[in-house]
């Protein structure tokens, strides 16, 4: 989708689509997908090994870190496994 930013300037953005993954996820939804308690999660957060956004109130897990990070433990070439 293309649009006008207020500087004028033409900008796209990918557009999601209904049935795609979603881009974030609320803390609860996170720990269920990981199988870890808050605790984890959050600390997980603090060492930057996953990605959250505020948006008011709420904490959001970005999905694309968690994919990642279970990507690198995964990988039995990545070094400082947890």
């Amino acid at each position: 989708m293309k649009f006008h930013t207020a500087l004028g300037v033409e900008a796209s953005v990918d557009t999601h689509r209904a049935g795609d993954s979603p881009i974030c996820v609320r803390v609860s939804r996170a720990m269920a997908m990981l199988d870890i308690g808050k605790t984890k999660l959050y600390e997980l957060v603090g060492t930057g090994d996953l990605e959250a956004i505020r948006i008011g109130r709420r904490t959001l897990i970005l999905q694309m870190s968690i994919d990642a990070l279970v990507g690198r433990l995964r990988d039995p070439t990545t070094k400082g496994r947890r």
